[in-house]
């Protein structure tokens, strides 16, 4: 198993390691842009052990990490829901398999660009 770097980790709080502190506009999904920017926030803080540690993750922080982030793209506002389950989907895939291959997929990438755009435009650094 390969280790992925903390900043492919799937969420724009995570692609440019910024946590956001507030957010505002831009919303259109299942909750409003800033709920949503407060969970780029919270998944950054409690999954920041994932690339902070010198070993592999443990499948166990995988697999929890997994979950919270499907409930992540479940939320996604409307203009990155798409990309947003690209990211969970190629996560969930690492969580099941412990190969991270398809977190390093030009798909994941144009994914976490697209959220990446979105958050840097509705979420307050």
């Amino acid at each position: 198993m390969t280790r992925l770097s903390f900043p492919l980790l799937v969420c724009t709080a995570l692609v440019f390691g910024v946590v956001a502190a507030g957010c505002g506009g831009g919303g259109g999904g299942t909750v409003s842009a800033a709920t949503f920017c407060s969970e780029l926030t919270s998944f950054t803080t409690k999954y920041q052990s994932l690339s902070s540690s010198l070993a592999p993750p443990s499948k166990t922080a995988l697999e929890s990490a997994a979950a919270d982030l499907q409930k992540y793209a479940d939320s996604a506002p409307s203009a990155v829901k798409a990309a947003s389950q690209t990211e969970a989907d190629a996560f969930a895939q690492w969580a099941k398999n412990g190969d991270d291959t398809a977190m390093h997929s030009s798909a994941v990438s144009t994914a976490d660009q697209k959220v990446g755009d979105w958050r840097q435009a509705n979420c307050s650094a």
